[in-house]
This record gives structure tokens, C-alpha cells and sequence, in this order.
């Protein structure tokens, strides 16, 4: 079943910190790039709708549970950044908050139905990430195998 919902803007990565997950290299100081201004680049060009539609055309959501996903802002709460520590690029999806009975968009939701939320942003995340690879494959300006700093060029000139 393809949901029938406009498909939500993408996520903006700007003025975001570390990954929940990772943790900064004493060397480097925190001077690390996720490339995020990058990434966010390619979801405007058309990876984050390609991923979404992709996503939509297999997700077990329907569309009252896709738009309460949107009303609690987890859309835009997407991460998409390289990983400095071993230049993988990485995505953390969001949850749904631990308060979730006390929301409008959840409060009819079941604990069972919220646990399939969860599951379908991971797949949402995966989706988008194998398409923003795509983009990178067929940008050769922006993409190396190594993602080292001349992938997208020096943040600091």
C-alpha cells in the first residue's frame, strides 16, 4: 500500500551538535566535520523526496500515523552526517518521545503501534541514506571513497 501524503520538507541540518552516539577525539579538539551543510544540500536536490517515496510505497503506516509523525516534528528530526572517526556516512533516526500518551498527535496510539513507528523511521532513515548515497555516486565533485577532507572541500579556507 503507497501512502497518499505529501511528502515532508527535508530535515535542516544546520546548527546541530555531535551525534548522540559519538564521541569527540581527544586529538582533534572537537574541530571534527559531519558534513552536514553537504548532505543537506543533496536532501534539497531531490534525495530526501526519492528516499521518502521509496519508503512510502512499502511503510506498514498509514497516512494518520505518518501525519502524526510530521505533527510531532520527527521529519525534521532526522540526522544524515559523516562519521569523522571512521568517514562513514551515518543517519539517526528519531523516536517517538517517552511522553507520548500526553500528545495530541499520540495519545489515541497504542504501545504496539508506537513501537511500529519507531521501526518504520529506521527504515524511513535507511531509505533516504541508500538514496543520498546515490546522489554522492553520481556527483563526482562531491564524492570520494574515503570521504576525507577533499570530498567536499576545507571547511576552513
Amino acid at each position: 500500500m503507497t501512502l497518499d501524503v505529501a511528502t515532508p520538507d527535508p530535515p535542516d541540518l544546520s546548527n546541530r551538535g555531535a551525534p548522540s552516539e559519538f564521541e569527540w577525539d581527544e586529538e582533534t579538539l572537537g574541530a571534527e566535520d559531519f558534513h552536514r551543510e553537504d548532505l543537506e544540500d543533496l536532501l534539497q536536490e531531490g534525495a530526501w523526496e526519492e528516499g521518502f517515496n521509496e519508503w512510502a510505497a512499502y511503510t506498514d503506516l498509514d497516512e494518520t500515523q505518518v501525519r502524526a509523525v510530521d505533527e510531532l516534528g520527527l521529519f525534521q528530526a532526522f540526522d544524515f552526517f559523516r562519521d569523522p572517526t571512521d568517514g562513514r556516512f551515518r543517519f539517526e533516526a528519531p523516536t517517538i518521545p517517552a511522553d507520548w500518551r500526553e500528545r495530541d498527535p499520540t495519545e489515541s496510539l497504542d504501545s504496539s503501534t508506537v513501537s511500529l513507528i519507531d521501526n518504520e523511521l529506521q527504515e524511513l532513515g535507511r531509505a533516504v541514506h541508500e538514496s543520498l548515497e546515490g546522489y554522492m555516486e553520481r556527483n563526482e565533485d562531491a564524492l570520494d571513497s574515503d570521504w576525507d577532507t577533499e570530498a567536499f572541500g576545507r571547511r576552513d579556507e
